[in-house]
């Protein structure tokens, strides 16, 4: 009898815990810190400093601030990768132009979508002025 006794003051002291019932989410807002601003986290460069990847920069034809959109074509160390991949192996020569490491990177405007430098993998930076200005295609 003790045993059950013992047994019965320990369940007591612990109760089962109860099965677990889906409850709805409540949707919290989230917090300052994570949520997007519609401002630039930095300064605008100019655009002879833009390089491989979009930055925050003042568009000079809308006035718009903001990041760059960029998209990557063949130039010339694509070609140059190219003519030694050939020179090295027949077979691999394809090869840097699916690679974007290899690739100059042209820079558009966020909001007017218009081309703005270029950004070669030989290091310069190729500004555009002039009249005949690329637009970004979507």
């Amino acid at each position: 009898m003790e045993l059950s006794e013992a047994a019965s003051r320990n369940t007591s002291q612990h109760p089962e815990p109860a099965p677990f019932a889906a409850q709805p989410q409540a949707h919290l807002p989230m917090p300052e810190k994570f949520q997007q601003s519609h401002q630039p986290l930095t300064q605008p460069i100019d655009l002879v400093h833009l390089r491989e990847s979009a930055a925050p920069v003042v568009c000079p034809l809308c006035s718009y601030t903001g990041m760059t959109k960029t998209e990557y074509h063949s130039g010339g160390v694509t070609n140059a990768w190219g003519i030694g991949a050939f020179l090295f192996c027949c077979v691999c020569c394809w090869v840097p132009y699916v690679m974007d490491s290899t690739k100059d990177v042209d820079h558009f405007c966020g909001q007017c979508k218009r081309h703005l430098a270029t950004w070669h993998r030989s290091g310069r930076t190729e500004v555009e002025r002039g009249a005949q200005r690329r637009v970004l295609r979507e």
